[in-house]
């Protein structure tokens, strides 16, 4: 298809059907304006609108103001999920995105945890929570924060750092008792607030919270058990669903059954997280752009065969801020104060007892002997040099490859906990897309090791398995490096 402006109005004009027409997979648009005459700015909010209320279509590739303004460049490509997973999708959008007056009828949960890095813990017990307590309510997020995930530079003008990095989740308004607040967390200084979210009386800017545990909250409650309001489109998506089977998470060999981490497999797709985690086309240029970098610094091309690792250390690794350097010892000697070491990994498999080797070892379990790419992602960068940097010799056959963590000014005279601090979430928009451009850039592998113990690791491999390669909704081959017996403490037996 040649259009010389894209706009998302156009492209429905052209294909009135693009939604209804279920053999219609993916979209190939060629921009026929000369590329140093587009603006992307406006190119790249008018892809947001196009998919923001249609969260079964993604975008492969599209333009991007820093890209070498090649003939291969000027190529829109947005393709659509696969048929067993539309369904929720449709069902999440027509739940989401409303009328002005079918938002005054629904009520709004917003969640009251802290959400300054996303992807992490938080983000995910609100979210999951919510989606059992309350279905049919709307959704929102909101994160005023000036040190997330977004730089203050970054759309400066827009108060909900949220939607600067991922599509917003709902057309509905945001009550003013929260977007007009001033202090540094407007969710929790409602007052009596005590749960995991906050309940508000519609999805509309005049809405007022309510409080727990009231009347007016449990009937609210039990009114989001339903569709509200009951619209017609709605209905016909429940009435789908109810014959509807959820599609089995699939998962490529070798896939040992044995580990605990499968659990999620059995319980079927859910595609709540792939809606919620919608990157703007802000984020997806900045990825973009590391990724590019990455490639043209390494030589490393992204048809490679690879395995890709998630190795969880950072805050893992250390006790009141010093490294600990036999960490199996460390966890023996501080045994009874189990709170404190815990987190640690210590009654299973410390996280900082992996090394190197163990990775190479368990990566190798999961592919032919011609595949000896390794793409690590880890939270401390300078044991990732060393190890590798150790292994060159024990192991010339492997090659290790790692996105860079972004660095604050005056990098070198920062201390460790800074430099950490700044990679994980002070950063800003560096932070974010770090987090996110090394997932993506795993993606093109075709197999998975990594600490199943750790919440950002079962992230991470979650995202593989919603894409990997040309998978959907199919896990990579995986390992458990708590399965390697060496590593484990039994400490808990």
């Amino acid at each position: 298809m040649l259009i010389s402006k894209f706009t998302s109005d156009a492209l429905t004009q052209l294909v009135p059907t693009v939604d209804s027409d279920l053999s219609i997979r993916r979209i190939h648009i060629k921009l026929t304006t000369p590329m140093q005459l587009i603006d992307y700015d406006q190119l790249g909010n008018e892809i947001d609108r196009f998919l923001l209320t249609r969260p079964w279509w993604y975008v492969s590739k599209e333009p991007y103001a820093w890209h070498e303004h090649t003939h291969s460049s000027n190529v829109i490509i947005i393709d659509r999920v696969k048929h067993g997973f539309e369904k929720e999708l449709r069902l999440l959008g027509s739940r989401q995105y409303r009328t002005a007056e079918n938002c005054e009828k629904a009520p709004l949960t917003i969640g009251t945890l802290d959400a300054v890095h996303p992807g992490w813990l938080t983000v995910l017990v609100f979210y999951t929570t919510a989606q059992g307590n309350i279905p049919f309510s709307v959704f929102g997020i909101y994160v005023p924060h000036k040190n997330a995930f977004i730089s203050q530079n970054d759309c400066p003008d827009n108060h909900n750092k949220w939607e600067c990095g991922f599509l917003k989740t709902t057309n509905c308004s945001l009550p003013k008792i929260i977007t007009d607040c001033t202090t540094h967390d407007c969710i929790r200084s409602i007052p009596e607030v005590s749960d995991t979210t906050v309940l508000f009386t519609s999805s509309s800017i005049n809405a007022t919270y309510v409080r727990p545990n009231t009347e007016e909250h449990k009937g609210l409650k039990a009114m989001a058990h339903y569709p509200i309001p009951i619209n017609e489109n709605l209905n016909v998506l429940l009435k789908e669903l109810d014959v509807y089977v959820t599609p089995v998470m699939k998962y490529r060999k070798p896939y040992l059954d044995s580990v605990p981490w499968t659990g999620f497999l059995r319980a079927g797709v859910f595609p709540f997280m792939k809606f919620i985690f919608r990157q703007t086309y802000l984020y997806r240029s900045h990825i973009a752009r590391l990724l590019d970098r990455f490639y043209s610094k390494t030589g490393v091309r992204n048809t490679d065969r690879c395995v890709a690792a998630h190795v969880r250390r950072g805050d893992r690794a250390t006790s009141f801020g010093e490294q600990i350097t036999n960490m199996t010892e460390y966890c023996y000697k501080h045994r009874h104060n189990r709170g404190g070491i815990v987190d640690l990994g210590c009654f299973s498999t410390p996280f900082a007892s992996v090394t190197l080797g163990h990775v190479l070892d368990s990566a190798a379990k999961l592919v032919p002997p011609e595949v000896r790419t390794l793409i690590l992602a880890s939270d401390d960068e300078p044991w990732m040099v060393s190890e590798i940097e150790a292994m060159r010799q024990a192991r010339p056959e492997w090659n290790v490859y790692f996105l860079e963590a972004p660095k604050p000014e005056n990098h070198d005279k920062k201390s460790s906990e800074e430099k950490y601090n700044y990679m994980r979430s002070k950063g800003g928009t560096a932070s974010g897309t770090f987090w996110w451009g090394s997932i993506e850039l795993a993606r093109q592998c075709e197999g998975f090791v990594g600490h199943f113990g750790s919440g950002a690791t079962m992230f991470f491999h979650k995202q593989l398995c919603e894409l990997h390669q040309d998978f959907e909704n199919t896990c990579p081959a995986s390992f458990d490096i708590r399965t390697i017996p060496e590593l484990q403490t039994h400490m808990d037996e």
